[in-house]
């Protein structure tokens, strides 16, 4: 039976008796303080949290450090200690929507919400007053706008936790669009997409059009039409709707799991009840048709320097993780591969490129990649290379050095984003919506040192076939200098 109930009990670990008891006396503890003292940061200009919500689901994974909570509204709040003494806490706060709840009507509605974030603009707080608490305690704040999510980060001072709550909570209990702010965005919009966006951009927009379908809204990128249907107002409403949507808290660092679940509960307790988040939400707004290849664009644009090209192939889901890796350790033994191509191709080895990401916010929709700028006449030598390569590895896999190779700049790459309470903070909060457990992150490094040359091997020629390809060139109308 797949509940949230029998996903949560999966997904605790087996502990000791005296981990048990510190749990149970943990939570005791964490009820008892949210009905003995409401939480409250000090002179904040921002609105006071209704009645608190209780903890009613709590665990702890051991390997991880980590704290899970559920509280009776369904926010979900994640704990753990800070991997570095950096003298502050991290706060990171995810909320299931974003741009996959946009529509034809209101596209770019997410983006133009996220001027109250960046703003610190909050009903009933004088923006610059609040701005200056901000900035007088020290907190530093980061938002974001994803293909499915809104998410807003605040690092504060370790003894700041209740600040960081309180202004987490106000930004998404009563945020509000400044008019000129909204107005100022309007008027940048217009001027870059009159002047044109660049060549980055032009390449990005090509993509979208050949690799998703035409008719979704939410692939492709604002125009000039989308940009003039919105206001302040639809916007600030538009985001205060989103308070409703499931969403996580994660807390890395501070005083530790009783105050932060206490906080949590006292501010984020209060908002109404909602679905839990999980791998299933949202779920049938992700359903796109199935992409049918191949897939072949190729665009003027006379601001290219030669020709950008690309071939590359549907990849994995995250759903299918052991293929996501292994086709991500795949890419880095092209990145080394192509260096030697450079010259063949008269490209510059920094214009050589390959790379896959999971398909998570659209299933099925995955990408691995071959990409490189070169001279606008050597596009059909490019893609001739680019095949080879690709057969090339999906018959033999990578070599015993290749791997190891490709296998160290992961482990160092982990190394270093496990020491980040920014990681842990963002990853936390994301934990539930991409159908992982604690297990997962704790199991990282190790999956990677299991995946061997035949896999990666076996996984390039599975998703390396026709009906999966895309190739996208965007080419200067005038061959480039020396070519």
């Amino acid at each position: 039976m797949n509940t949230d109930a029998s996903r949560n009990k999966a997904r605790q670990p087996t502990v000791n008796p005296w981990t048990t008891l510190r749990s149970v006396t943990l939570l005791i503890l964490v009820l008892v303080s949210m009905a003995l003292s409401p939480v409250r940061a000090q002179d904040a200009p921002l609105p006071a949290p209704g009645q608190a919500g209780r903890v009613v689901e709590l665990a702890q994974d051991p390997p991880t450090g980590l704290w899970l909570a559920w509280l009776d509204n369904g926010v979900r709040v994640l704990h753990r200690a800070s991997p570095v003494d950096d003298g502050r806490v991290h706060v990171s706060l995810l909320i299931a929507g974003g741009e996959l709840l946009e529509t034809q009507d209101d596209r770019g509605i997410a983006t133009a919400a996220r001027l109250a974030w960046d703003g610190l603009s909050v009903e009933g707080a004088g923006q610059g007053d609040l701005q200056s608490w901000v900035a007088g305690h020290d907190l530093r704040l980061t938002t974001t706008v994803g293909p499915d999510s809104m998410a807003l980060r605040i690092d504060a001072p370790a003894g700041s936790l209740a600040d960081a709550v309180a202004l987490a909570y106000a930004l998404v209990r009563a945020p509000e669009v400044p008019a000129e702010q909204f107005d100022e965005w309007q008027r940048k919009e217009r001027a870059r997409l009159a002047g044109g966006d660049g060549v980055s951009p032009a390449f990005a927009a090509l993509l979208a059009s050949t690799l998703f379908p035409k008719d979704e809204p939410r692939l492709h990128p604002i125009e000039r039409g989308d940009v003039e249907k919105l206001t302040a107002a639809k916007a600030t409403a538009w985001l205060r709707r989103q308070a409703v949507n499931p969403m996580a808290l994660a807390i890395i660092g501070g005083p530790g799991p009783d105050r932060a679940l206490d906080l949590a509960a006292g501010y984020f307790g209060s908002l109404p009840e909602r679905s839990r988040i999980g791998a299933r939400t949202f779920a049938d707004a992700r359903k796109l048709p199935p992409f049918r290849g191949p897939a072949f664009a190729e665009h003027a644009d006379p601001r290219v320097d030669g020709a950008i090209v690309l071939r590359g192939f549907i990849g994995a889901d995250l759903t299918a993780l052991p293929d996501a890796r292994r086709l991500r350790l795949a890419a880095m033994v092209l990145r080394t591969r192509l260096a030697a191509l450079a010259p063949r191709l008269r490209a510059r080895e920094a214009d050589l490129d390959a790379g896959s990401f999971e398909g998570a916010e659209y299933p099925g929709y995955g990408l691995f990649w071959i990409r490189a700028q070169v001279p606008a006449r050597g596009v059909d030598r490019a893609l001739d290379a680019f095949d080879a390569e690709l057969t090339k590895l999906g018959a033999q896999g990578p070599t015993k050095t290749e791997l190891e190779a490709a296998r160290a700049r992961v482990f160092s790459e982990i190394e270093t984003l496990f020491g980040d309470p920014s990681f842990w903070a963002d990853r936390l909060a994301h934990m539930d919506y991409r159908g992982m457990s604690p297990k997962d992150l704790a199991a990282l490094q190790s999956s990677y040192a299991m995946i061997t040359a035949e896999q990666v091997r076996d996984a390039v020629a599975r998703h390396n076939t026709e009906p999966r390809r895309i190739t996208v060139v965007l080419k200067g109308s005038e061959p480039a200098k020396g070519d």
